[in-house]
C-alpha cells in the first residue's frame, strides 16, 4: 500500500499503546514534556479539542495499536477522560525508516526532544 493511502479510524483510548520501542527498528518515543508545556497541551485539548484535525498516528503491531505520533496527546486525553480519538492508520507495509520520519515530523508541537535517546 502507498503511504499516501492512509485511512482515518476512530479508536478508543484503551486500545492505544505508547511507543516503547516495541516495533523493531523504530525507537521509543524520544520526547518528554515539562509541566508548563503539558498544562498548555491540556488547555489546548479542553478548549478546542482538535483531535479530529490533529489525529494520532497509529501503526498496528502484534495485534496492538502503537502510537507513532501523539504519545503526549494520548496521555493528556487519558487524563481528561476522553473516550476515543481520530487516528490515522499507517499502512502495515510501511518501512521502519518511514515510520521513524512520521514520528519525527508529528512530534514537534509540544514537549522537548530527549537528545540522549536520539
Amino acid at each position: 500500500m502507498d503511504i499516501r493511502e492512509t485511512k482515518t479510524v476512530r479508536l478508543k483510548l484503551t486500545e492505544l499503546h505508547d511507543n516503547h520501542g516495541q516495533i523493531l527498528g523504530v525507537p521509543a518515543n524520544p520526547r518528554f514534556v515539562r509541566d508548563k508545556q503539558y498544562k498548555r497541551l491540556l488547555k489546548s485539548l479542553k478548549e478546542g479539542d482538535l483531535t479530529g484535525v490533529m489525529p494520532i498516528k497509529v501503526y498496528q503491531h502484534d495485534g496492538e495499536w502503537v502510537v507513532i505520533g501523539g504519545n503526549m496527546r494520548l496521555r493528556a486525553m487519558q487524563e481528561l477522560k476522553i473516550a476515543d480519538v481520530s487516528c490515522i492508520v499507517i499502512p502495515a507495509d510501511t518501512n521502519t525508516e518511514t515510520i521513524c520520519k512520521i514520528a519525527m515530523i508529528d512530534n514537534s508541537t509540544f514537549g522537548e526532544w530527549d537528545f540522549d535517546m536520539l
